[in-house]
C-alpha cells in the first residue's frame, strides 16, 4: 500500500477560513470558484455510478471503487481516493495495488452526458505521465510535496496543507501576513508578503489617443502572471518543498515553445494553460494583468460577451458589424478556441490579431521547428528584439542549441543573453549553452545568479568541465521529479560525463524502473553497455520495444538508434532498414541524412544520389546536402 500520502500541516500555515474575519467578500468568492471545487476526497456519492467500455464506477459502503480489465482478461479494482476537476470534467485519482495514486481516462460530465472517455490521452494510464501525486495534486492542492522515492520502487510520502487551492497558494505564506497586522501594518512591505498581487495598472482610454485604452503612469511588475503560471503554465518544479508564492524561476523551469506545444505563431496546441501564451500577447506588454479580465478569487471573467473587452476597446469602434465581419463575438478571431480532455474548450490567451497573422516571431519559429537554414539568423533576430516578449525570446534562444555555433551571430547573441538583466533571457542562453563548444562553457559561471532555475541550466551545461558550485541544487531539481523519466536520464548523463559508467547505469537503471515508458531511458542504456562490450544485450534491448514503439512518438529515435547499433555491429542491411525507417516517421535532417548515407554504402552511389535527392525536396536549403554532393563528386575524381 501506499505510504505517506497524509495531510501534514505546518502549524504555520492558515486555512482560507481563517482570512475571514478581514476579508469575508474574498473567502466566499474564493469557495464557489474551480479553485476551491477541484479536488477534494472521493465518497461514494461523489459520482453516480457508471461505466465506458471496460471501465466501471461503482460504490460499495459508502466507498467509490473504479475497476478495470488487465491485458490478461481480468478484472482489477481499486479504491477512488481522490475527485479531481468540477466542471465541466470530474476525473477519479485511483490507488492502485502497488501502492501508485493512477488518473484513468474516463470523467464525469454532469452537464454532458454523463461518464464519458476522456480523449486526447496517449499511452497506458497506469504511466507515470498520468501518476496523481506528481502530475495532477501540486496544482489542486495547497503546500503540495510530492514525496516521489529515490530508489527503484514506485512509492510516494505525499503531504500537503489543504486538498484544494486555498488563499496561501496564490498568496504564499499568511503567518508573515499575521505578523505584519500585528506589528503595526508598516508600509511598503506588501502586507508581509513576498510580492504584492494587487498592484495593477489603471487603464483609460485617452481623449484622440484611439479606441484603446492605455495605463496610467508606469506599467507595474506583472507578478500576476508569474503567480499564475505556477499552475497554468508546463513547467518542471525545482524543489519539492511546498512553497508557494515567490518568483516562478525560483521556483519551476518553464517549458518554452516547441513543436507540439505551441504552433510556430504562439498558439497552443497542447494543454500548455494560460499564462505563458498570455505573456506573449500585446495585451500583456502593455500592462493588462490577469485580474483586468478575471475576478481573482471567484476566477470568473468580469463581464460576460464583448463587453469584457470593452473594458478597454471602444465598443463603438470594435464592437460593430464592420469589425466583426461574419461574427459578433471578439473571442471567435482573438482568442481561437480548442477543446481539451474531450470537452474543456479553452480560449488562446495569446490573443493574436488573427489566426493567420504573421510576424518575425512566428517566421523564426516557423524555420527553427522546420529545421530550415535561416532558423538560426531569424531566432537571434527574435531573440535580440525588446519588442518581444520574454518567453518567445527565451525560447528562441533555446532553440539555437541546434544552430552552428562557429556563427558569430549566434555567439554574440547568446553571449549577450548571458548577462541580460531579464533572467528569462538569461534561462534561455544556459539552454543554448548545452550544446556550446567546452571552450565558451567552461568561462561561464553562475556564481552571482540570483535565479534557481538559471543556476540549474547552468550546472547542467557544465556537465563534465570538473567539479563547479551548483551539484547539489541540480541534484534537488532532478529528484524533485524522480518519478519521471526524464529525471533520471539527466542523473545518468552528468554521471557518464563524469566517466562514472557504473554510476550511469545504475541510474538508467533506476528510471526504467519507475518509467518504463521513457524510451530516451533504454537509447542511452544501450549504448552504454555498447561502450561497456555489451552490444548484443544493447541491441537486445532497443528490438524489444519495437512493437510497443511502432507507432509511439520516441519510433524515430528508437529507430536510429538500432541503425546506430546495427551499423557498429556490421549488420549494415538491417541498419539501412533502420535508417529508413527513422527517416520516413519524422523526417528530420539528421535521419535523412544517415539514410541517405547509408543508401550510397549500401546500394551504391545511384541508390545514394535518389535518396538525396528525396532528401533535398523534404528539407530543401540545407547546406548538408550541397557538401554531401560535393564529397562525392570529390571521391570519383
Amino acid at each position: 500500500m501506499l505510504t505517506g500520502c497524509r495531510a501534514e500541516k505546518p502549524s504555520a500555515a492558515v486555512k482560507s477560513l481563517e482570512c475571514t474575519g478581514c476579508h469575508r467578500a474574498q473567502v466566499e468568492a474564493l469557495a464557489s470558484s474551480h479553485h476551491a471545487k477541484g479536488q477534494g476526497v472521493a465518497r461514494g456519492d461523489s459520482v453516480p455510478p457508471g461505466e465506458v467500455g471496460s471501465m466501471r464506477v461503482h460504490a460499495d459502503a459508502g466507498t467509490l471503487f473504479f475497476s478495470w480489465l488487465e491485458a490478461d482478461g481480468g478484472r482489477a479494482v481499486g479504491p477512488v481516493k481522490y475527485t479531481i476537476g468540477y466542471d465541466p470534467l470530474i476525473q477519479l485519482a485511483v490507488e492502485l495495488e502497488s501502492g501508485l495514486i493512477q488518473v484513468p481516462p474516463i470523467g464525469y460530465a454532469a452537464d454532458a452526458g454523463g461518464w464519458r472517455a476522456v480523449t486526447g490521452t496517449v499511452g497506458d494510464w497506469r504511466e507515470p505521465a498520468f501518476n496523481w501525486n506528481g502530475s495532477c495534486a501540486p496544482c489542486h492542492a495547497t503546500e503540495f510535496r510530492v514525496g516521489a522515492g529515490q530508489g527503484h520502487a514506485k512509492t510516494f510520502t505525499s503531504s500537503w496543507t489543504a486538498l484544494n487551492v486555498t488563499c496561501e497558494a496564490c498568496h504564499g505564506p499568511a503567518q508573515k501576513h499575521l505578523d505584519w497586522l500585528t506589528s503595526g501594518r508598516p508600509v511598503g512591505v506588501n502586507g508581509g508578503y513576498e510580492q504584492s498581487l494587487a498592484r495593477r495598472n489603471v487603464f483609460t482610454i485617452i481623449p484622440d489617443g484611439g479606441p484603446i485604452a492605455h495605463a496610467i503612469g508606469e506599467v507595474a511588475p506583472d507578478t500576476q502572471t508569474e503567480t499564475c503560471a505556477a499552475c497554468h503554465s508546463r513547467r518542471r518544479p525545482l524543489t519539492d518543498d511546498g512553497a508557494t508564492g515567490g518568483h516562478f524561476l525560483d521556483r519551476f523551469e518553464p517549458g518554452l515553445m516547441s513543436p507540439g506545444l505551441y504552433s510556430a505563431s504562439g498558439l497552443a496546441q497542447d494543454e500548455v494553460y494560460e499564462a505563458f501564451s498570455f505573456s506573449m500577447s500585446r495585451m500583456n506588454q502593455a500592462g493588462v494583468r490577469c485580474t483586468h479580465c478575471h475576478d481573482p478569487h471567484s476566477g470568473s471573467v468580469k463581464a460576460r460577451g464583448n463587453a469584457l473587452c470593452a473594458q478597454c476597446h471602444d465598443a463603438s469602434t470594435f464592437d460593430t458589424p464592420q469589425h466583426a465581419v461574419g461574427t459578433n463575438e471578439c473571442v471567435t478571431c482573438h482568442m481561437p478556441s480548442s477543446t481539451f480532455l474531450g470537452i474543456d474548450v479553452r480560449h488562446d490567451h495569446s490573443l493574436p490579431r488573427s489566426r493567420s497573422a504573421r510576424s518575425a516571431a512566428s517566421d523564426a519559429f516557423a524555420a527553427a521547428f522546420e529545421e530550415r537554414p535561416d532558423a538560426a539568423a531569424r531566432l537571434s533576430t527574435v531573440a535580440a528584439d525588446p519588442t518581444v516578449s520574454s518567453f518567445q525570446r527565451a525560447s528562441a534562444l533555446a532553440l539555437l542549441r541546434s544552430a552552428k555555433w562557429s556563427s558569430p551571430e549566434v555567439t554574440q547573441t547568446i553571449t549577450a543573453a548571458l548577462h541580460s538583466p531579464d533572467a528569462w533571457l538569461r534561462y534561455g542562453a544556459t539552454s543554448a549553452l548545452m550544446a556550446a563548444p567546452q571552450i565558451l562553457r567552461a568561462n561561464v559561471s553562475n556564481t552571482y545568479e540570483p535565479a534557481r532555475a538559471v543556476r540549474v541550466q547552468t550546472r547542467r551545461a557544465l556537465t563534465g568541465l570538473g567539479p563547479r558550485a551548483g551539484d547539489d541544487e541540480r541534484m534537488v531539481a532532478e529528484m524533485a521529479n524522480a518519478f519521471r523519466g526524464d529525471a533520471w536520464l539527466a542523473v545518468a548523463s552528468t554521471a557518464e560525463e563524469d566517466e562514472d559508467l557504473v554510476a550511469a547505469e545504475r541510474a538508467l537503471r533506476t528510471g526504467l524502473a519507475r518509467d518504463p515508458t521513457f524510451v530516451p531511458l533504454t537509447i542511452n542504456l544501450a549504448d552504454l553497455l555498447r561502450k561497456t562490450g555489451r552490444d548484443a544485450k544493447g541491441i537486445e534491448l532497443l528490438e524489444a520495444l519495437l512493437p510497443r514503439e511502432a507507432d509511439g512518438p520516441w519510433a524515430a529515435d528508437l529507430a536510429y538508434a538500432l541503425g546506430l547499433a546495427h551499423w557498429r555491429n556490421n549488420d549494415k542491411d538491417r541498419a539501412l532498414t533502420d535508417f529508413r525507417t527513422a527517416a520516413a516517421k519524422d523526417g528530420s535532417v539528421v535521419h535523412l541524412l544517415s539514410w541517405v548515407l547509408a543508401e550510397r554504402a549500401q546500394r551504391g552511389p545511384k541508390a545514394g544520389l535518389v535518396a538525396l535527392e528525396k532528401a533535398r525536396m523534404l528539407r530543401p536549403g540545407q547546406s548538408v546536402w550541397a557538401q554531401v554532393a560535393t564529397d562525392w563528386q570529390a571521391e570519383r575524381r
